[in-house]
């Protein structure tokens, strides 16, 4: 259930140290979702209210890009108050001494129609890397303000980032995350 970071994730596009333009995620048009089984007859579908990043993108070469994104796991949302307490009790997050879950892209690979972005992913103090598949569009207006659209997709073992609590039967080991952002300049 820890995927939302992905996340945290993560968000998929990208910009070069030396002809990169920085994008800003606007979090009012991009959204962080995560899918989680649950006793295996049914899914556990939330998302996250809030979280913060940027993409530094290179036009010239999309593998030259990076995104950072931070996003506060007080703002998970599975459509149950109760359960939302819950996922940030020591049981699974632990907010109060883990407020936060962060990606930083270290590599973008060009694989087939899509880019696969990988880096360190951190959730509960643990910090293992993960790969996003993820495709991404940039527009430009007629006034020539450009707008970055990206989606992203991966799936995360809990167990990586020390979210243990219940069976794999009852809450389910792997979590499908998908990411859909839009950032501006």
């Amino acid at each position: 259930m820890k995927l939302w970071v992905c996340g945290s994730l993560v968000l998929a596009l990208c910009g070069s140290v030396w002809s990169a333009q920085e994008f800003e995620i606007e979090p009012g048009w991009s959204h962080v979702e995560f899918q989680v089984s649950n006793f295996a007859v049914h899914t556990v579908n939330g998302r996250f209210k809030s979280f913060s990043g940027s993409v530094l993108y290179d036009e010239a070469d999309v593998t030259r890009s990076s995104v950072t994104v931070t996003i506060p796991v007080v703002g998970i949302d599975t459509g149950i108050k109760k359960r939302d307490e819950h996922l940030q009790t020591a049981d699974f997050f632990e907010t109060v001494q883990f407020p936060d879950i962060t990606f930083r892209s270290e590599r973008i690979e060009k694989k087939g129609d899509a880019y696969v972005m990988s880096g360190p992913l951190t959730i509960k103090g643990h910090t293992k890397e993960v790969d996003l598949i993820f495709t991404f569009n940039v527009e430009k207006s007629q006034e020539g303000t450009q707008t970055l659209h990206a989606e992203a997709r991966g799936t995360l073992n809990r167990h990586d980032f020390g979210i243990n609590y219940g069976s794999n039967f009852s809450v389910g080991k792997e979590v499908q995350i998908l990411i859909h952002i839009q950032a501006i300049p």
